[in-house]
């Protein structure tokens, strides 16, 4: 029987085009509901960075490998800076909110301990 092998690289390779798109399209659905119109940007932004990794990951069936041909390695490295990029704008943000938070409870003379 020569049908689709879930269990083969193909496979999964497909299964995993279909989680990144899912979550790209998620993350769209949320740029909609986004109040703060910086926020709607960046979700709008990595919406299209899943959607795109999950594309490569269809070439990547078609190619047989992630490596060849090179464009394929190109667009799999480009879209991890993009990932890495929005990870550490978003770690920063949170560790600003964190100073934010951590000087209103100490004005307030509430020393918050470790």
């Amino acid at each position: 029987m020569d049908g689709f092998d879930l269990y083969s690289a193909a496979g999964l390779n497909s299964l995993e085009a279909a989680v990144w798109i899912s979550i790209g399209l998620l993350l769209l659905a949320g740029a909609k509901k986004a109040a703060v119109n910086s926020s709607r940007k960046d979700l709008v932004a990595l919406s299209v960075l899943f959607a795109a990794f999950g594309l490569s990951d269809v070439a990547e069936v078609y190619s047989g490998a992630w490596w060849r041909p090179w464009w394929l390695l190109l667009w799999k490295a480009l879209n991890a800076a993009g990932l890495l990029y929005f990870a550490g704008k978003l770690y920063l943000a949170e560790k600003a909110e964190k100073k934010r938070i951590d000087r209103r409870a100490c004005s307030r003379g509430n020393r918050l301990r470790p």
